[in-house]
């Protein structure tokens, strides 16, 4: 192997005081149903853009501007921003915001709208969107901090939300992984519920525990991972693994240096779980998926906040408890995975770029962030609202929360912009559907992770 060396700034640290907050009762959602086959009132159906209206006409002198993002409009989420928006609509009459819903080909759909000069105002981004923040088509920074006071925001979510150190993107989704388990199930076969505290228990043991509903031949199994080589990735961090030198320079994965050499052993290890969990004692396939979970088959799920509200919805006799993590079983540590979701605000003209600041504003104010995170199930991106009493009671009320927000300071997150690779298809995927060793699969992971990362910095100036 060649390269050069590293170790890893992956860890997103969460300030105490996050750890400290909750949430206040959410108002009943406001169902929205619709339809994206049929043409109706409330949908408009536009290449698979689904454009759900909202319940009052845009005034004379509003300004219109659209909202993209790719939560289903008649799911949890999808209806509480729809009543959000209404809201904002009816309180004042000088911007009328439209939500639309672009489904999972946002990039695709991004692209092709700056391509042909008709950007969206503010969309909903994985990752914050480097790409074009690096070909100037996102509105400054420096103007967002004109309407929001950037000391509310937590300053480990804002560092997530840099490229290079930049500022590109404004932090909108904060949410980690946790364990969800049927304590029904687990009522019945005598098994104790898992302790809710960080590091309380180990994926060893949780893989035993795991074997009790698991039966292979029956096509029974007693996890749904949700996110493979999240998994993987996890327990790699647990263990102490790190991808990245500290300037990013050298993945460390593909390092011919003794540095190198310990985080191979230690991805090798990830990868070794997945062999067992598959293949030895066989508690999860690659095709079973969370269905199980809300069909009460299944017992364990790993995901995060926000499918509690989806799962009950779907199955209102769910009797839900979330643990932590299972943890490495020699550090004991636990490693959750950051998602990186921004909002992004796009150029357009001066008009539409000002009265997105003005939702914006709107938006990130204490108590309609608060009810955000509470109606839709994320944690808080800001302080205030973190303090605010609408998140301090939803998190008195639904004790789930807290383990989530137990958890943040374990939470690590990948460098915004900065290729890492096919950790999935180029390193996960040979293992459990060729057959791979987990040495070998590192090695074709290998085989153009470095080019990459090369690739990237010879093009920076």
């Amino acid at each position: 192997m060649s390269t050069k060396r590293w170790s890893i700034p992956f860890v997103l640290v969460i300030l105490v005081s996050m750890l400290l907050a909750g949430c206040g009762p959410a108002p009943t959602p406001e169902v929205i149903k619709e339809t994206v086959e049929v043409p109706v009132q409330e949908t408009v159906v536009v290449e698979q853009t689904v454009v759900v209206e909202a319940t009052a006409e845009p005034a004379a002198e509003a300004v219109e501007i659209e909202f993209w993002h790719s939560w289903a409009p008649d799911g949890v989420q999808g209806r509480v921003l729809q009543r959000l928006f209404n809201e904002f609509n009816a309180s004042q009459n000088e911007v009328f915001v439209t939500p639309i819903f672009v489904g999972e080909q946002r990039r695709e759909k991004i692209t092709a709208a700056l391509a042909a000069g008709e950007p969206p105002d503010v969309a909903w981004i994985a990752g914050a969107g480097s790409a074009y923040y690096d070909a100037g088509q996102y509105v400054s920074m420096s103007r967002v901090w004109e309407v929001l006071d950037r000391s509310d925001f937590y300053p480990a979510l804002l560092e997530n939300m840099q490229f290079l150190g930049e500022d590109i993107a404004i932090p909108f989704e904060n949410s980690n992984l946790a364990m969800y388990y049927n304590k029904d199930m687990l009522d019945a076969e005598g098994v104790e519920y898992p302790p809710g505290e960080v590091g309380g228990w180990t994926f060893p043991e949780f893989i035993e525990m795991a074997k009790i509903f698991s039966d292979a031949e029956q096509g029974k199994y007693g996890w749904d991972p949700l996110l493979d080589w999240d998994i993987q990735v996890h327990l790699f961090w647990a263990a102490g693994g790190e991808m990245f030198s500290p300037d990013f320079k050298t993945n460390l994965l593909c390092a011919d240096t003794p540095e190198g050499d310990k985080q191979r052993e230690l991805m090798a290890e990830a990868l070794g779980y997945w062999i067992d969990m598959l293949f030895v004692s066989k508690i999860t396939s690659t095709d079973v998926g969370d269905q199980g979970f809300v069909s009460e088959d299944m017992p364990f799920v790993i995901s995060g906040p926000w499918a509690m509200p989806r799962y009950l919805e779907a199955n209102p006799n769910l009797n839900i408890g979330v643990a932590s993590l299972p943890a490495h079983p020699e550090t004991r540590q636990v490693a959750s995975y950051w998602y990186q979701k921004a909002l992004a605000l796009f150029k357009t003209n001066e008009e539409r770029e000002e009265a997105t600041l003005k939702f914006i504003k709107w938006f990130y104010s204490p108590e309609i962030h608060a009810r955000w995170c509470a109606e839709a199930s994320y944690l808080p991106i800001t302080i205030s609202a973190a303090e605010h009493p609408v998140w301090q009671e939803f998190v008195a009320e639904h004790p789930y929360a807290q383990v989530f927000l137990d958890q943040a300071p374990t939470m690590k997150r990948r460098p915004i912009g900065i290729p890492i690779g096919s950790l999935g298809g180029g390193m996960l995927h040979p293992v459990i559907y060729d057959g791979a060793t987990p040495e070998e699969a590192i090695e074709n992971y290998c085989l153009d992770a470095q080019a990459l990362l090369d690739e990237f910095w010879a093009m920076r100036p």
